[in-house]
């Protein structure tokens, strides 16, 4: 099985002190000793540690809701139903037809 994926690239430019955001957190005492120990370990403030975390763990979140698994053969079979779309059904010509609610 392999891994193909069609994306995007947005480019984004390092945020500067003045345009960063600020977030504040409140956690209980246990959480906050383990998360200033894992910081220590890795050498980051409990800052530097907490947005590396939480950016990836977003990162890895986003992703996993757009990115999907095919075999070569459903890959294939996929990209074909998208370069060759099926004629529409009379029963969504007459959905497309009709006005919606908020038009009228």
């Amino acid at each position: 099985m392999y891994l193909r994926t069609c994306a995007r690239t947005i480019a984004m430019s390092s945020p500067t002190q003045s345009t960063k955001k600020k977030i504040n957190l409140k956690v209980d005492p246990h959480r906050g000793d383990v998360i200033d120990r894992a910081a220590a370990v890795a050498g980051k403030t409990r800052t530097e540690f907490m947005v590396d975390a939480s950016y990836r763990e977003a990162q890895e979140l986003l992703l996993s809701q757009t990115t999907f698994y095919l075999s070569n053969g459903g890959w294939d079979a996929f990209m074909e139903i998208l370069d060759n779309p099926p004629e529409p059904s009379a029963a969504r010509k007459a959905l497309q037809d009709h006005q919606a609610p908020w038009d009228s």
